[in-house]
């Protein structure tokens, strides 16, 4: 589930668990864009290797350490929740 039509070479997804795996293999979030307060799409530099990465996830063609992968979703969705939305002006 990725786009590249609002972002140039950048890697967006909203899938939860691709957002980990490519966090726990150390991809940095260049950021995260809320279309509403209950969804999100976090974008990453596009890379050789990342597209390398999320196709073998998507194939199932990847091993995770299931503690270190844990704690890395737990740390995704801290800094999800952890965005305050911009106040509303009237």
């Amino acid at each position: 589930m990725s786009t590249q039509n609002k972002y140039n070479s950048s890697f967006v997804t909203d899938f939860l668990p691709l957002i980990a795996v490519l966090a726990y293999h150390e991809f940095p979030i260049v950021s995260i864009q809320k279309d509403t307060p209950r969804h999100a799409y976090f974008c990453f530099s596009e890379t050789g290797q990342l597209k390398d990465i999320a196709n073998r996830f998507w194939n199932g063609q990847l091993l995770v350490e299931p503690k270190r992968f844990f704690s890395t979703l737990k740390e995704i969705k801290s800094r999800l929740y952890e965005q305050v939305p911009e106040p509303k002006h009237l």
